[in-house]
């Protein structure tokens, strides 16, 4: 009983839930624009459940890609943010979990790593961290060369992700490489498409699964978690949708 008491109080009284109340209560209290908050009290309640998420991540986390027989001479890794003020793993949980998988494939195809992304300082500290504790044996900036480490730093989106690692590999006059492209699961259709577009050869490799089948009575109540995921499926459907006014 207790257990059942502290689990609705948390998802009733604690955001997400608070304010859908709140919104949901303004339908009844206020006289104009009843059907918009009764509209925004439905959508923001449906976004945070177990299942929007599951609906709206799975189609970008299950797409199939072309299998491609090329061999790749490098692992391109994307930046997935940074947890400020944190000095072990700095890197966001998602961005960690892309560095330690993209370590382990450069580890055991013995080619040389790229880590694209602004935060890439604190993405060092992370890989530093994993070569460390493993005793991989990466280095850092030594050229183009098996289990050599290099920092994109300049790049802020996926856009700039593929344009700044294409720099890369021109400096060592390389043209249409082959990659291994590591990014999360929800994240890999965009990427796949503009790196695509930038002259990559790319076999994507996943990661950061977020669309779990997980539903149970305690599913229709609002969770923060289910409104980030949903909302990181929601920008990236609007981000595939802006590729198609750029390529």
């Amino acid at each position: 009983m207790i257990y059942f008491v502290s689990k609705i109080f948390t998802y009733l009284f604690l955001p997400p839930g608070v304010f859908i109340a709140a919104i949901f209560a303004a339908y009844f209290l206020l006289r104009r624009f009843k059907i918009i908050f009764l509209f925004l009290s439905i959508i923001f309640w449906f976004l945070s459940t177990d299942f929007a998420p599951y609906l709206l991540l799975k189609p970008l986390e299950s797409k199939k890609f072309f299998s491609l027989k090329i061999e790749p001479i490098a692992v391109v890794v994307l930046g997935g943010g940074e947890e400020k003020g944190v000095k072990s793993f700095p890197t966001m949980p998602g961005a960690t979990e892309r560095v330690l998988k993209s370590m382990i494939l450069a580890y055991n195809k013995n080619l040389p790593l790229i880590y694209s992304g602004f935060e890439s300082d604190s993405a060092k500290k992370s890989i530093e961290e994993i070569n460390n504790g493993f005793n991989l044996g990466f280095v850092f900036d030594k050229g183009f060369l098996p289990k050599s480490v290099m920092l994109e730093k300049k790049s802020k989106n996926t856009y700039q992700n593929a344009k700044f690692t294409k720099k890369i590999f021109e400096r060592f006059k390389i043209k249409n490489p082959a990659i291994y492209l590591v990014t999360s699961a929800y994240h890999m259709p965009r990427s796949y498409k503009i790196f695509n577009n930038f002259g990559f050869k790319v076999i994507p490799v996943k990661t950061d699964y977020r669309a779990f089948k997980k539903f149970d009575y305690w599913s229709i109540f609002p969770k923060m978690s289910n409104l980030n995921n949903s909302f990181i499926a929601i920008h990236e459907y609007f981000g595939l949708l802006s590729l198609v006014f750029r390529f």
